[in-house]
């Protein structure tokens, strides 16, 4: 196993995950990201000053006077926003102040410009940070290609700040089209569910395989070239705990990584109580 990547300190199953090595530090930020910015959409559930679809489809607003429930529900090992982490084309234009692609659909509006601004600033030096031990790493939290994270780490200070001026309204949160999980992760931490909490956290890294998986064999496509497709092995491994994620059958002549994925595509949504 690469150096780094040690075995878990603690179980899932302690609420507490804190790997041990190189990942320590970028879990953290982005674990403190997910709190500030589940926070920030607490805030804004029930007062009208966002019109994120979403706010009103999952519990949010019951996060605003429940700190342990905040912390618990942003202690997932990836962040829980996304701010167009898996498309190529619009990392190219943005790092090269080139106008940017047709805009993206921002389906129900956004989030106040102050606050949207604010947290797209600490997404993109979270990313930054993340992306400097190498694209393993940026997969894990971000689920981002080689490419586009080597696009970010090139990233000088002054152009995260002109990024997130131009482009915070692209910042949503992760899977945003999804509201049945983002029930289940409230719910769960909200409850105080320590199994939940583990399958929802699995099931995320499965999905963010998934997702990275199809976005590398498209770019692959597109460029002409055969390119390897999938998640660092030893990072989801060690990771998420569940051996299964890369290891193919016996009888099986498919490359682990692409084992991941296809489990990755096929286990949305998760059985009721999962």
């Amino acid at each position: 196993m690469s150096e780094g990547f040690a075995e878990p300190k603690e179980s899932w199953a302690t609420g507490q995950f804190r790997p041990a090595g190189g990942l320590t530090k970028g879990m953290r930020l982005v674990q403190d990201f997910n709190e500030q910015f589940l926070a920030r959409l607490a805030d804004c559930s029930g007062t009208g000053k966002a019109t994120l679809t979403l706010l009103g489809q999952a519990p949010f607003e019951r996060l605003k006077d429940n700190q342990t429930a905040l912390h618990r529900a942003a202690q997932s090992p990836y962040l829980l926003a996304d701010f167009a982490f898996t498309d190529l084309e619009r990392w190219t234009a943005w790092t090269q102040s080139r106008p940017t692609p047709r805009l993206l659909q921002l389906s129900g509006g956004s989030l106040p410009p102050p606050i949207a601004l604010g947290l797209a600033r600490e997404a993109l030096t979270t990313a930054w940070v993340c992306c400097e031990p190498g694209p393993g790493h940026a997969a894990l939290f971000f689920g981002m290609t080689p490419e586009i994270a080597a696009n970010i780490r090139r990233l000088r200070l002054v152009d995260i700040e002109r990024i997130a001026h131009a482009h915070a309204a692209h910042l949503r949160p992760r899977w945003e089209t999804q509201p049945a999980l983002w029930n289940r992760l409230l719910r769960s931490a909200l409850d105080g569910s320590e199994s939940q909490m583990h399958a929802l956290r699995v099931h995320g890294l499965q999905l963010l395989a998934g997702e990275r998986h199809l976005r590398l064999a498209r770019d692959g496509q597109r460029a002409g070239a055969s390119i390897e497709v999938g998640p660092p092995r030893e990072i989801v491994t060690k990771v998420s705990g569940v051996s299964r994620l890369t290891t193919p059958r016996p009888d099986s002549p498919r490359e682990p990584h692409a084992v991941v994925s296809s489990q990755a595509r096929s286990i949305h949504p998760l059985p009721p109580g999962a």
